[in-house]
């Protein structure tokens, strides 16, 4: 009778064992697919905003700071080019000096050039840490700029049919909140990353918690590795969320601002 409780017993052990070494591995496949997939989060945003060696400081020819209001770079761009106009100035260089300004108000007084620029000035100036932060706000702001695009094209098109004025209306209200597009476009483009960012929190919590349980050598053994994985694992999805994060709320300030100046356009004209 023993025997047979000892057998089952053993039975019992050495099934728990069993199960303990399937987590501890099952953990190993999770971190490795999970590691594969945040390296190819990364490749996708690997292409640097293309730029000019030598890229021109339209604020400075200005004459303003960086800033984000519409109508300080226009009051400016009046401002400059009243001095600085050959009819007016006496420089040699009055006629170059005008082009200038005019190329940089060309850049700064529209949104998407603004903050293709914008995204520019800050690669151009970025150090090793910050190199990501501008490859994912150009590509943050390239794929918000091609969905208002499209929105603004579909807005037309639906206004054209409406048969009210109220229904026009609306229309253009509906395209006017920008922030349905911003959240649209910064999920899909960060979504899985800042998930796999969540995943191996959690996946590096559980391993963990094995590990201080377990006594079995060779069981320890595979957690150990796995402990050091999901550092790895931790500390590259939790850059790129925390930049994510950044780069959002970067974006917005920059978006925001000449959102409100184009509603603020539409709705003096309906």
């Amino acid at each position: 009778m023993m025997g047979i409780i000892d057998g089952i017993r053993g039975h019992i052990s050495r099934t728990r064992r069993n199960m303990r070494m399937s987590a501890a591995k099952r953990i190993s496949r999770d971190s490795e697919r999970m590691s594969k997939q945040m390296d190819g989060v990364f490749e996708s945003f690997n292409v640097k905003p293309a730029r000019p060696a030598n890229t021109e400081d339209h604020y400075k020819t200005l004459g303003i700071g960086y800033t984000k209001d519409p109508s300080a770079i226009r009051k400016a761009y009046i401002d400059s080019i009243k001095r600085s106009h050959p009819d007016v100035s006496k420089s040699k260089s009055a006629e170059e000096d005008a082009k200038r300004i005019n190329r940089a108000y060309q850049v700064l007084k529209d949104m998407q050039s603004k903050l293709d620029y914008d995204t520019l000035l800050l690669a151009k100036g970025a150090k090793m840490e910050q190199a990501e932060e501008a490859r994912l706000l150009g590509a943050l702001v390239s794929a918000y700029s091609s969905a208002r695009k499209a929105a603004y094209g579909e807005m037309v098109e639906r206004a054209k049919r409406a048969t009210s004025y109220a229904a026009f209306a609306s229309e253009i209200e509906a395209y006017l909140k920008w922030e349905q597009t911003f959240n649209g476009v910064s999920r899909r483009l960060f979504g899985k990353g800042k998930g796999i960012a969540a995943k191996a929190k959690k996946l590096s919590s559980k391993n963990m918690q094995m590990s201080k349980k377990e006594k079995d050598e060779e069981i320890r053994s595979v957690l150990e590795k796995n402990e050091a994985s999901l550092h790895a694992l931790e500390a590259m999805s939790g850059s790129f969320s925390a930049n994510a994060d950044l780069v959002m709320k970067r974006a917005r300030a920059l978006i925001e601002p000449s959102e409100k100046e184009a509603a603020r356009e539409l709705r003096r004209n309906l």
